[in-house]
Formats: structure tokens, sequence, C-alpha cells
């Protein structure tokens, strides 16, 4: 900076070797003056990042916004464990009132058959109405309900299926797949 001085008042006053005798030095005192800046920018910016990561930690993990965060997360899960009770109460219910009868006869003695076939216990079995389709119900004492509407020579094709779900555990795997979104709240691929 001296040098750019020196220049300036010697080019003012003509003198010429004056100014090329600074500016020989300049490239120098600018090397120099450069690489201390940039030492002094890097000390600065060390020591401000070290308060910065400290002010954040005790911010996210121990402050105000953690305890905001935790009370945001849990009223979420609080929220959609109680949305999914109330929609699976509401669905047993329905299914409980709109019972119409057990599976009889020819039906009844195929699917005893098929359940030997399959090496597995009979589930009980109703016929429901209103129910858009066959499904497995329950998860300690499952059963399935078929649909009023289901044709008999395709009923036990229906049951067939079914027992596979149950033979795969997917009345179990459902209350993990329930417990994932329960916790996964707000993480939009579990919605998918």
């Amino acid at each position: 900076i001296a040098a750019l001085f020196r220049m300036a008042y010697a080019m003012g006053h003509g003198d010429w070797s004056t100014v090329e005798f600074y500016r020989s030095n300049l490239y120098f005192e600018s090397a120099a003056m450069i690489l201390t800046l940039i030492t002094v920018g890097k000390m600065l910016e060390a020591r401000s990042k070290g308060k910065t990561t400290d002010a954040l930690n005790e911010a996210v993990y121990t402050g105000h916004f953690a305890k905001v965060a935790m009370w945001v997360y849990l009223t979420g899960v609080a929220g959609v464990a109680a949305w999914f009770a109330l929609r699976n109460i509401r669905f047993r219910h329905m299914l409980k009132a709109g019972r119409v009868e057990s599976i009889s006869g020819k039906v009844e003695m195929e699917y005893h058959q098929l359940c030997v076939k399959r090496k597995c216990r009979p589930l009980p079995v109703y016929y429901t109405d209103p129910l858009p389709s066959a499904c497995l119900v329950g998860v300690i004492q499952p059963y399935i309900a078929l649909p009023l509407t289901s044709k008999p020579n395709e009923t036990i094709h229906v049951l067939d299926h079914e027992i596979c779900h149950y033979k795969g555990w997917d009345h179990l795997w459902g209350l993990v797949r329930l417990l994932c979104c329960i916790v996964h709240w707000f993480n939009p691929l579990v919605w998918l």
C-alpha cells in the first residue's frame, strides 16, 4: 500500500525512475499482503466456526429448539397413532355390524381341505356386507372376511389367497408397517 502511494506521488511529479523502482517492489509487497490477509482470514474463520458450531450444537441438542422439535415430533406420533387406532376400530365395528354368517356346506368342506393342504389351522370365515373385497382381519385372533357378493365358484380361490396372506404373517407385518408409519410420520417416503 505504501508503494502505491509513493508511486502515485512520483507519477504526479514526473519522477519515472522512482515509479519503476516501486513497481518492482509492488509485486512482492502485494504477494505478502495477500498471504497475510488469507492467513488472518483463515484464523478468524476457524475462530468463528468453532463458536458457531458450539452455538448450533447447544441450540439444537440442548436448547429451546430441541424441546420444541421434540414436542412437535411427539404430537405427530400421538396424532398419527390416534388416527390409525380410530380408523381400525371403525373398520372392525363396520365388519362386525355387517357380519351375515359363517361359511357352511360345500365351501366350508373345501376350505378345511385347503387348510390341510396348506398346513395351517383353519381361520374363522365370515360373509360380510358391505365389503368391497375379501381381507384378513385382526392380529391376535385373525379371521377372514368375505364379501357377500363373492361368487361361489371363486370363493375357494379367494380363501386360498387369504390363507397365503396368513401363512406369510401379513397380519403381523401390517402391524409393523403401522408402527413404522407412526414413528416416521414426518417422512413422505413412508406414505408411498
